[in-house]
């Protein structure tokens, strides 16, 4: 498993280690709550308004990073207050209006920014939980894995590929679209 090949690979080093579901966990509960909880107990946290599952994963780690740096003083309705307003532009983002929206009428449109084959992964999932038509946009920068990224899209109505305005690395649309 790939936690005890970390907890090899870093057994001599001093710094206190934590560890999901061994030292913080969460579960996902009803009317769009999670509950985490740590040592320090547990917070009935709002779900974060943003789309995929790692995201309660990655809110999860941040909650146990500033509970643990206990110097920090971080209070518990500060943190889900912090939750609440947390957000993540471009990254399994529904485009809800707009000319795309309106473009596409009544199907879902998602704008996702990840640009490695692990967040194509996560995309994919995401998209699959959905009971509709698909129409995704991607651009990606030139030193990824396309084709990998590309290969996790199932059964979705389309894939539309963009340049990414002022960054000098990123691959145009139309060479992405050759992949």
């Amino acid at each position: 498993e790939i936690t005890e090949i970390i907890k090899k690979n870093i057994s001599k080093n001093k710094a206190n280690k934590y560890f999901f579901n061994e030292d913080y966990n969460f579960v996902m509960k009803e009317n769009d709550f999670f509950y985490y909880e740590d040592k320090y107990g547990g917070l009935k946290i709002p779900k974060p308004n943003m789309n995929g599952q790692f995201q309660l994963e990655n809110a999860s780690t941040a909650i146990a990073t500033l509970r643990i740096l206990e110097d920090l003083k971080i209070k518990d309705d500060q943190i889900i207050s912090g939750v609440k307003k947390a957000y993540n532009l471009a990254r399994l983002e529904e485009i809800k209006s707009g000319k795309l929206k309106d473009l596409i009428k009544n199907n879902t449109l998602i704008l996702d920014s990840s640009h490695n084959p692990g967040g194509s992964k996560v995309l994919n999932e995401y998209l699959q939980t959905l009971n509709c038509k698909k129409h995704v946009i991607i651009g990606m920068m030139a030193n990824k894995n396309h084709e990998k990224f590309i290969s996790y899209f199932k059964d979705i109505s389309s894939l539309t590929v963009v340049g990414i305005p002022s960054q000098k690395n990123a691959m145009s649309g139309i060479k992405l679209k050759e992949k």
